[in-house]
């Protein structure tokens, strides 16, 4: 049992910390954040390249749209 309580100190020990950032959606500005994002983004060509990249690695299999 000791040895049991050591090891899972360990671990513990090991694991870095994991940080989850949860977006609030409902925050003021949001929707104008996205807006100005999305509008830098509007037609440019480095965008378009990773998007293709993005589509042409994703693997669908087994998907159904």
């Amino acid at each position: 049992m000791e040895n049991d309580l050591t090891n899972y100190q360990k671990r513990d020990e090991d694991l870095s910390q994991l940080l989850i950032l949860r977006i609030d959606t409902q925050y003021k500005g949001f929707a104008d954040e996205c807006k100005r994002q999305s509008t830098l983004l509007n037609n440019d060509h480095q965008e378009d390249e990773i998007l293709c990249f993005l589509d042409a690695s994703a693997d669908r299999t087994g998907w159904k749209a």
